[in-house]
């Protein structure tokens, strides 16, 4: 019992069955088996929260694309085999041994042509188109000349079926040469190679050359499996012929021949050792002759054991191997000598008893040689591998029968031949043929066959474990998911018992949210049940119930939002109907849903979903309730999607009174209000100013940026993508709208011309709106110097946020840039959407660039860059801790040019760019001038003010009730050229101040209405103090005044105007005008008025340093031009009217700003 071979002849039989039914078989089977998983189990096959295999035709493509796929595989597998079958016979039939042999063409065309035929006819009988000879194992029959191997195929059993076809030789002289035979067999191709190839004993280099190319042919040809066992023929005869030393030369070139098959094969083949000519020894043929048929078929020989071979191998493997031959050989040994004794007895010929005698010690002797010959065949070193050498048997396959005696009766001395064959027949179809999966396969190829079987099976367990593992899992989720699904729909029985849903008169969404939540959510049991490592959407392959349970799902799902939303949302549209402060357009919208979820009109989706929107907003705003909002949309979504909705009856009263109310809402109206509540419209996004200006936009602009935005239909994407496509659409359901106003509506209008209305309308809502986002978009403050250069640092960074905001506006006004004429005429429109108006096209204009320094383009905004740095750079300077420092810097003028520099680029521009470039200059001007009136204001409060309250304050002349006076020194310390005022003003104020203007204003005309001029206010009537009273820069103060008489009473002959000492007197009729000073030269500090005849003592009279001033205050003054005015006089009841003149047009006796000044507490 052998257990190795009946294991390869299993192997054997099983791949013989599969090569019957080919590789493309098996692959079409599998293909099959695809496709019935595609058919039976795909539509439950859950993928990305589908079912992509549902549809009848999806799973039909998907059934087409793997048949394809197929066809593709099996039409290459066939070409590579048409070429390497090509390719093998050509290596079969062609040699350049034959040329080099001097074989004629025409002789090796028609060997060539004779093994083509013999290929053709094999794979007739393998029923196989290409590579059918390839598929059978392979041998190689070697042997020295006349060891009887070609004796041996022929009777070793097997079928021959060329022989039928080709005659009864086999295939010789392969590819023109006659070095080796191929025999085709039914199992097997053996090939007979020539004797000199194995001993090489003439021609040493060309036959060697031969065998090398040969077995290259063979690695060539069948790369994963060469040979599958190689077949070594010893003729006893000649080893008992030959000496030791001719012997063993003859068996290590054997040896050598061997090696050089392992090394070009690349593979460890099986050898068989067959002792032919078994015959030939004494009694052979006598000693079995009494064996039938079936006995002479068995083997007799030793097969090795395969574990054994495998342990023998290393230096010492002959040795061990031997051991094994001498053990097996004398149990052979012992075998023969308990036949001998039966087989005596059964020969009655005594001279053949001899013979049958004599055979066991024949055997016997050859153990010595035949050891021999196993210790050299199976040697090998730490370089060279020993030879699987897997036994070594005996066998006869002719029986030549020596010349017979003649004292033997009744038989002839003649020669003859016995056609009987000895243990040929199982040796080859049982042990040889039995093992032909037992060749070790080419190293590199078998590494990588193994590794491709192993990750095959790998692969093939690893899906077998995941669908085994998937329906496992996804039968315990399901159960669990369905015992989750009664769970939620008993909640949602409980929480609707006492929910009405005839006569609804509420609105309490919150009521019903819980129970539609319940129900809504029961499907999703099967996304949140996870069973195990697999969820279960990737598992279950068919046995997902998810399909089953979401139909009856949807039906139940779609009843309860009929039964319960839907009466609730229809209050609540009649609540919005009715509350007074619903505007006319949004009353027709809601008078619009509300009939056509009560059937009497088409549903409008998007706007409908708009409308559940606003009202959920308006019933739970907050942050808190988004969920609640978010949830309630979702279910009113859902409402609309799900099918048809139940007819509820309707207030007709209500909507009476509404169509009342929107009848002559108009339809171009309506238009806008329909684009306004679009979906499309609500995905769209706002333009804000903060988010386009960018992150610095509040270094430059006010907070309220923040809030500043324009709706996303007023602008260039919400024009070009929902505007304009849906503008003649919104136009005919408008004009179709008539249903809503009543019965008694106007006839349906034009749609072109609703188009054309509405957009007119939108044109002018879209400019308002952007003038009223610029209008409320301001500059900011800047308080200091370092707001003034944070700001200035954010223009003239990259992310510019002016710059940004001002090219967005131009952008988004923009609506004549739609210039595509294929896309509008494939629109139909009925407008031309480039016929747009622009209202902010000068802006644009103004923007376009101009050829800068460089050459390059250079647009508006960038030109202002370095404005923007030259100012920034300014402020830096200005913005020191030391006061003295910044004063002096500030004396330079360079941020007051720089910034007049940069208002004059914003003048170029137009609105709103201009407003707040300008404004921006105006900002930094007002921070620049503050930090200089900080200063002025600092040492004004330390030295100025306390001064000039302690010598003006509460006296006269700046205060005309004041009984105390101003004394001249104080006046003149005051307000004199080098007094407390100009010096002051002259420090501190000069450099910041713009006295060109009247009123004074700081830095030039670019403070702000925010700068205080209060102080200023003061210092400019101290100026004109001192020009009034102190001409031409003189040291003390001094007026000249000229004196006339206008008017004198009748009874009244002289009239005197006194000034200290110095008078003026007129005489009735005599005016001439009379020269005064005042401070006077000489007569002290008092003034009056007489007239004589008269008493002095009741004369109006006036002392003091400002007498001459506190005189006048008791005369009524007329003004007159720029220097002069008329004073009247009332003495004793007499009146008298004098004309003074002074000697400037700056009267000091007329000067408003003695009465309005004020000692100035501060800047």
């Amino acid at each position: 019992m052998n257990p190795l071979g009946m294991w390869t002849s299993l192997r054997s039989n099983i791949s013989s069955y599969v090569s019957v039914l080919g590789p493309r078989f098996v692959s079409l089977v599998w293909v099959g088996a695809i496709c019935v998983i595609i058919w039976m189990f795909g539509p439950r096959l859950p993928y990305g929260g589908g079912y992509p295999l549902a549809p009848v035709r999806t799973r039909l493509i998907a059934i087409a694309v793997v048949v394809g796929i197929w066809l593709i595989y099996a039409a290459v597998m066939w070409l590579r085999q048409r070429r390497r079958a090509r390719a093998e016979d050509d290596a079969i039939s062609e040699s350049p041994e034959a040329i080099e042999a001097g074989e004629t063409r025409e002789e090796i065309a028609a060997l060539r042509d004779r093994l083509r035929t013999a290929l053709k006819t094999m794979r007739r009988l393998a029923k196989r188109r290409f590579g059918a000879a390839y598929e059978y194992p392979w041998y190689l029959m070697m042997g020295a000349p006349g060891a009887g191997k070609t004796t041996l195929l022929t009777r070793s059993g097997l079928k021959f079926p060329l022989g039928d076809a080709e005659g009864a030789d086999p295939v010789k002289g392969v590819g023109g040469t006659r070095n080796c035979n191929w025999w085709f067999t039914d199992r097997a191709v053996l090939i007979d190679t020539a004797g000199r190839y194995t001993t090489q004993e003439t021609g040493r280099a060309r036959d060697r050359e031969g065998f090398l190319g040969f077995l290259a042919m063979l690695r060539k040809t069948r790369r994963r499996q060469p040979i599958n066992g190689a077949i070594l023929t010893l003729s006893l005869t000649d080893l008992l012929a030959q000496d030791p030393e001719e012997r063993l030369r003859d068996i290590r070139a054997i040896r050598q021949r061997l090696t050089e098959m392992e090394e070009a094969l690349g593979a460890r083949v099986p050898v068989y050792v067959v002792l032919t000519k078994a015959d030939r020894l004494t009694g052979f043929g006598r000693f079995f002759d009494a064996l039938g048929q079936e006995g002479r078929r068995q083997v007799w020989g030793i097969t090795f054991p395969y574990g054994e071979a495998e342990e023998t191998r290393g230096p010492t493997a002959s040795g061990n191997l031997a051991d094994v031959f001498s053990r097996e050989f004398h149990i052979l040994l012992a075998r023969l000598n308990t036949m001998l004794i039966e087989r005596l007895q059964q020969e009655t010929d005594i001279s053949e008893r001899g013979r049958i005698f004599r055979f066991p010690a024949q055997v016997a002797a050859l153990h010595d040689a035949l050891r021999e010959i196993i210790e050299e065949l199976s040697s090998g070193t730490g370089s060279v591998s020993e030879p699987l050498l897997r036994g070594i048997y005996f066998g006869s396959a002719t029986q030549e029968r020596a010349m017979q005696p003649a004292s033997v009766p009744g038989v002839p001395r003649t020669a003859s031949s016995m056609n009987r064959t000895y243990f040929v027949e199982r040796l080859f179809r049982d042990v040889i043929l039995g093992e032909a999966a037992l060749v070790a396969r080419d190293e590199r190829v078998g590494r990588r066959q193994r590794i491709a079987t192993t990750v095959g099976t790998a692969i093939a367990a690893l899906i077998g474990a995941f669908f085994l593992a998937s329906w496992t899992f996804g039968y315990m989720a399901n159960r669990q998911a369905l015992a989750a699904i009664d769970t939620r729909l008993a909640e949602y029985e409980t929480l609707t018992n006492t929910v009405p849903v005839r006569d609804v008169e509420d609105q309490d969404f919150l009521r019903i949210l819980p129970a539609l939540e319940r129900l809504a959510s029961s499907p999703d049991a099967f996304d949140t049940v996870e069973v195990g490592p697999v969820p279960l959407q990737r598992a279950g392959l068919g046995m997902d119930r998810r399909p089953r349970i979401e139909g009856g799902h949807a039906t139940a799902y779609s009843r309860a939002l009929g039964a319960y939303l839907l009466p609730r949302y229809m209050v609540a549209l009649q609540n919005v109907l009715k509350d007074p402060e619903t505007s006319e357009a949004r009353a027709f919208e809601t008078l619009k849903h509300y009939l056509s979820l009560a059937g009497l009109g088409p549903i409008d989706r998007d706007g409908l979903l708009a409308q559940s929107e606003r009202i959920f907003a308006e019933l739970y705003s907050g942050a808190g309730r988004e969920a609640t909002r978010v949830a309630l949309q979702d279910h009113v979504t859902a409402m609309l999607d799900k099918g048809t909705l139940p007819v509820l009856e309707i207030d007709d009263h209500l909507v009476a009174d509404v169509r009342e109310t929107v009848e002559e809402r108009s339809p171009a109206r309506r238009v806008i209000d329909l684009l306004s509540v679009r979906e499309a419209t609500r995905s769209l996004s706002d333009w804000r100013a903060a988010s386009v200006a960018g992150p610095q936009s509040g270094d430059v602009f006010a907070s309220a940026i923040a809030g500043v935005r324009v709706d996303g239909l007023y602008t260039q994407t919400g024009y070009r993508e929902v505007v304009i496509p849906q503008l003649g659409f919104l136009a005919e359901v408008a004009a179709s709208e008539d249903w809503v106003r009543g019965p008694g509506a106007a006839t349906r209008a034009d749609p072109t011309e609703i188009a054309m209305e509405a957009i007119a309308l939108y044109y002018s809502e879209f400019e308002r709106r952007w003038r009223d986002a610029i209008a409320n978009t301001t500059v900011a403050e800047t308080d200091s110097l370092g707001d003034a250069a944070d700001m200035m640092s954010a223009l003239a960074s990259t992310s510019d946020p002016l710059g940004r905001l001002v090219r967005d506006i131009v952008a988004q006004t923009d609506l004549t840039g739609v210039a595509d004429g294929e896309e509008l005429s494939l629109a139909e429109l009925p407008i031309d959407p480039t016929a747009a108006p622009d209202p902010f096209g000068p802006l644009r204009r103004s923007l376009e660039s101009k050829n800068g320094e460089a050459g390059n383009d250079v647009d508006a905004l960038s030109a202002l860059t370095p404005l923007y740095d030259e100012v920034f750079q300014q402020l830096n300077r200005l913005d020191m801790p030391d006061p003295a420092a910044a004063q002096a810097l500030a004396s330079e003028n360079g941020l007051r040019d720089a910034a007049q520099s940069l208002m004059a680029a914003g003048r170029q521009l137009d609105t709103p760019a201009d407003t707040w470039v300008v404004t921006i200059a105006a900002r930094v001007a007002e921070a620049s001038v503050g930090q200089a009136r900080a200063a002025a204001d600092r040492h004004w409060r330390a030295r100025g003010a306390a001064a000039c309250t302690r010598a003006v304050s509460d006296r006269y002349p700046f205060s005309a009730a004041a009984s105390a006076e101003v004394t001249r020194s104080d006046f003149i310390a005051m307000f004199g050229p080098t007094g407390l005022f100009q010096t002051f003003f002259d420090e501190h104020l000069a450099q910041i101040v713009d006295t060109t203007t009247d009123p004074w204003t700081f830095s030039g005309g670019l403070s702000g209405p925010t700068a205080d001029v209060t102080a200023l206010q003061q210092f400019q009537r101290a100026a004109a103090i001192r020009t009034a009273f102190f001409p031409n820069g003189i040291a003390e103060p001094r007026i000249e005044l000229s004196v006339d008489l206008i008017d004198i009473a009748q009874d009244a002959n002289v009239a005197l105007f006194f000034v200290g000492s110095a008078r003026a007197a007129f005489r009735q009729n005599l005016s001439d005008g009379t020269r005064l000073v005042w401070p006077p030269d000489k007569g002290g500090d008092i003034a009056s008025v007489m007239l004589l005849p008269g008493d002095r003592a009741t004369a109006p009279t006036a002392t003091g340093a400002w007498a001459p001033f506190r005189l006048l205050d008791k005369a009524k003054t007329t003004p007159g031009n720029d220097n002069r005015f008329n004073a009247t006089f009332t003495v004793d009841g007499r009146s008298v009217t004098f004309r003074i003149t002074s000697g400037s047009v700056n009267n000091p006796f007329m000067l408003p700003a003695l009465s309005t000044f004020r000692c100035p507490e501060g800047f």
